[in-house]
């Protein structure tokens, strides 16, 4: 899971230094601050699991899931906005 979270990050950062370096705003996608959302509810439920709560892990690990799927759609959203800009084709 976890290399899917990377590997989206690195690409999202790259493609959004390079749509600013051409002068284009993109900002940060609805889907993104989703994603970002389950990551925080993700890390605290599995934090909180590792301790007494075990009840907390199923919790955690749906949010990682929620992570992962937001993640690969953000990152094609990012992808299509970029290339629907003008003058943005890589």
């Amino acid at each position: 899971m976890y290399e899917v979270i990377y590997v989206r990050e690195i690409a999202v950062t790259t493609l959004r230094s390079l749509a600013y370096a051409r002068g284009i705003a993109m900002p940060a996608s609805p889907l993104g601050k989703i994603k970002m959302v389950a990551q925080v509810v993700a890390i605290l439920a599995l934090i909180l699991a590792h301790g007494q709560m075990r009840e907390f892990f199923l919790i955690g690990q749906a949010a990682l899931w929620v992570v992962v799927v937001t993640a690969l759609v953000s990152a094609a959203d990012y992808f299509r906005r970029f290339n629907l800009s003008p003058s943005a084709r890589v």
